[in-house]
């Protein structure tokens, strides 16, 4: 069927998601894009700072494959300076 993709959630997310826990898993069959993503897990593109796969920053044009371990934090959350240019290489990299 599909590899369970573990979900955290920082912030205000609890709220949004009808009281659930902070740890959430949700079974992938194929890649997905983020914003498909987060659309599955019922969570507004709009109200993410940041986006962790696998303990690195992402993008939004990165791809959530089963198995993966997803953190997300809220617009609530402070981006630090060690997000900020962890962001930058990635995009630099792809360029």
């Amino acid at each position: 069927m599909g590899q369970p993709t573990e979900i955290f959630l920082y912030g205000r997310f609890p709220e949004t998601s009808e009281g659930r826990s902070k740890t959430r898993n949700i079974k992938l069959a194929d890649s997905v894009s983020l914003g498909e993503f987060l659309s599955r897990a019922g969570i507004p593109v709009t109200s993410v700072q940041l986006v962790m796969v696998n303990h690195k920053a992402v993008g939004k044009d990165a791809m959530i494959r089963p198995g993966d371990r997803v953190s997300i934090f809220g617009q609530e959350y402070p981006v630090f300076a060690d997000w900020l240019w962890q962001r930058r290489v990635m995009q630099r990299t792809r360029d």
